[in-house]
């Protein structure tokens, strides 16, 4: 582990940070989540999909109904928070499990499960198996009792390591399954083209129609998906980068993110909000955290003589 550089300072706090930032994506992802508009299709459409095809279809009637997925999403959502307040494990294991499930009767309806998605239940499952509840948390022991802090230097690179193959599998697929048609500029154009007319919930900034209708823009659709490719298949080097350049990987992934969105009209926002998990937090989280322990400590010791001088004025004396 001394070669890795990534969260080199890790402590129960970095840790417990990272799976409050996790959960707290993903409850905002099922929180405006349209999963209700469902009610209004056929349940005759749904198609179980992985493993939700050994469940016998008699089980999926009604699946899409209003009342169901209200519950559904109601108990998913308290899960998401049991996580992100550290309850317990159970809230943890809970919150993944129905993830996985909101996700396969949501997809069950028309699309795919895409790796936008995938990867969160993969990180939040990673999420579980590390300990994360040590600290900023409820059942946590608040600096009490910490393990090893090279405990928990390997759990944040258990956790950071899901994104990290995410951007390698994608990129290495890409050359051995496309290569070299796939950087053909005739390839990104039509990619483009499908994102102008795909829905979405953001609106279309028109910027990939000016994209398309300038010529002297079109060159860089010559080494755009090259260049991405490359930031996929340097994102393996994240554990051992030192600082500066970590930040330039970092800010090269976010703005590869931005331009996807503005050209292709794809969101990627959680993948996006992730990559601030490869910055090294720790020190600044600590003074924070130190602070607001410190005016926590002199409130309490403030309202407790506050409180002493109370008693004393009134019952302290005798008549």
């Amino acid at each position: 582990m001394k070669k890795v550089l990534l969260h080199e300072d890790a402590d129960s706090q970095t840790l417990g940070f990272a799976r409050i930032f996790i959960f707290t994506i993903v409850f905002l992802h099922v929180f405006f989540d349209r999963t209700l508009v469902l009610s209004y299709l056929d349940p005759g459409l749904f198609f179980p999909q992985g493993i939700f095809r050994l469940i016998p279809s008699d089980y999926w009637i009604g699946i899409n109904s209003a009342g169901f997925l209200l519950i559904f999403k109601i108990l998913l959502l308290s899960f998401l928070a049991g996580a992100i307040f550290g309850i317990s494990k159970y809230f943890l294991y809970a919150s993944y499990i129905g993830f996985a499930i909101f996700l396969g009767i949501e997809k069950g309806f028309g699309g795919h499960v895409d790796h936008r998605e995938l990867f969160l239940v993969y990180i939040m499952f990673s999420l579980s198996l590390t300990p994360c509840l040590d600290s900023l948390s409820l059942s946590g022991s608040e600096l009490k009792d910490q393990k090893n802090p090279q405990v928990y230097k390997a759990a944040m690179l258990l956790v950071l390591l899901v994104p990290i193959l995410e951007y390698v599998y994608i990129g290495a697929a890409r050359l051995f399954i496309g290569f070299p048609e796939v950087f053909h500029p005739d390839i990104m154009k039509g990619w483009i083209l499908h994102g102008m007319i795909r829905p979405t919930r953001f609106p279309s900034l028109g910027i990939a129609n000016y994209y398309l209708t300038h010529s002297w823009l079109n060159w860089t659709l010559y080494f755009i998906l090259a260049f991405s490719t490359i930031l996929e298949l340097l994102a393996i080097l994240f554990p051992f980068l030192k600082k500066w350049p970590k930040r330039l990987l970092i800010l090269s992934l976010m703005g590869f993110h931005i331009g996807i969105f503005l050209i292709m009209n794809i969101v990627f926002i959680e993948n996006l909000a992730i990559l601030f998990l490869f910055f090294n937090y720790g020190p600044i989280l600590n003074r924070i955290l130190g602070t607001f322990r410190t005016k926590g400590k002199i409130a309490l010791d403030m309202g407790y003589k506050a409180f002493s001088k109370y008693i004393y004025s009134n019952f302290g004396k005798e008549d």
